[in-house]
């Protein structure tokens, strides 16, 4: 019985290219998860109104921060534990689709940290309205 567990959890992982963008894949996802949800929760709370717009938004960042939570640190597990059997000329492009993807996910995680900030009443960066010039 100890035998077979011990050879299921057997993990094939060596420092390559595909297995350190495992490593950065896999924060990258579940940061992403939590404030995706975190985004829902304040969407839908301080919205009195349940127009279709807010209900499809919120879908949209469900679905979203799912992809971000589960999917993208089992692929970053994926690519960690079974890297080695790449090429390197696919090790490379592993890297570079990984790298291209925190970029694009980093701006979207910004975005819901200020939101969120700014929402919890944290956010520095606010405009007197009336040191405005008016029309």
């Amino acid at each position: 019985m100890i035998v077979s567990i011990m050879m299921f959890s057997m993990v094939s992982a060596s420092l390559n290219w595909a297995s350190l963008s495992g490593l950065l894949l896999f924060p990258f996802g579940v940061v992403g998860g939590l404030l995706a949800f975190v985004n829902i929760y304040f969407n839908l709370k301080r919205r009195s109104d349940a127009l279709p717009a807010v209900l499809l938004k919120s879908v949209f960042n469900a679905l979203q921060g799912l992809g971000r939570f589960f999917l993208m640190p089992v692929c970053g597990y994926f690519l960690f534990t079974e890297g080695w059997r790449l090429d390197s000329i696919q090790q490379l492009g592993v890297l570079i689709l990984v790298i291209g993807l925190c970029f694009e996910v980093s701006f979207g995680i910004a975005v819901d940290y200020m939101k969120w900030r700014y929402r919890t009443g944290r956010s520095t960066g606010t405009i007197s309205v009336s040191s405005q010039l008016i029309d």
